[in-house]
């Protein structure tokens, strides 16, 4: 019999605990000795799929954010064109220079992130400050507002799921840890409930 250890995987874990339970269970003095196996693989498919469901919801995020990006970076764009236009063309006029200290190409990039943040919210408060803004513009700008609320909300459900995919795997390896243990501490107890047949609780292990 070989111990199982963390350098087998989940797959191999999740199948020698089957193949265990089968043999345990049709074999009537050992029987009792099945629903253990079966709670212990209950319990290591439960904790590996905690791990799927916290990889699954982080990927969610981090999907949700990226279109997000791509919304901010179109409302950024829109709201720095319709002040050009209010500036009749002049990036060189104070208040667009004010407003608009480099361009959305180079302000939203890479996808999020606080230097972005930062970019869109300078945006947003020097555009307010201006003396006169458009109607069209301040319309722009609550857009753009709204639409960096829905990136800050993203952002946050990324770090809330990459902490929760973290943790879900320590407790999977934790879980994985006991359960390797009670499936090899079932060797002995086994031999001592079919004392000199070793042979016979052998072939009960894959």
């Amino acid at each position: 019999m070989e111990n199982l250890s963390e350098k087998h995987g989940y797959p191999t874990a999740r199948s020698r605990l089957r193949f265990l339970q089968i043999r345990l269970a049709a074999n009537p003095v050992v029987a009792a000795y099945a629903d253990i196996v079966k709670a212990l693989r209950i319990d290591l498919i439960t904790a590996e799929e905690k791990v799927e469901e916290a990889e699954i919801q982080k990927l969610v995020a981090l999907a949700q954010h990226r279109y997000e990006d791509l919304v901010a970076n179109a409302h950024t764009a829109e709201a720095v064109r319709i002040l050009l236009n209010d500036c009749k063309g002049d990036r060189d006029a104070p208040d667009f220079k004010k407003v608009v200290p480099f361009a959305p190409s180079q302000g939203t990039r890479p996808t999020g992130g606080s230097l972005q943040a930062a970019y869109i919210r300078g945006i947003i408060a020097n555009g307010r400050a201006l003396p006169n803004p458009s109607a069209e513009f301040l319309a722009a700008l609550d857009t753009l507002e709204a639409t960096q609320q829905r990136m800050d909300a993203a952002q946050a459900q990324i770090e809330a799921t990459t902490r929760a995919a973290g943790l879900a795997r320590v407790e999977r390896d934790l879980e994985q840890e006991r359960i390797y243990g009670d499936y090899n501490q079932l060797y002995f107890q086994l031999n001592q409930a079919l004392p000199h047949q070793k042979d016979l609780v052998d072939s009960f292990f894959a």
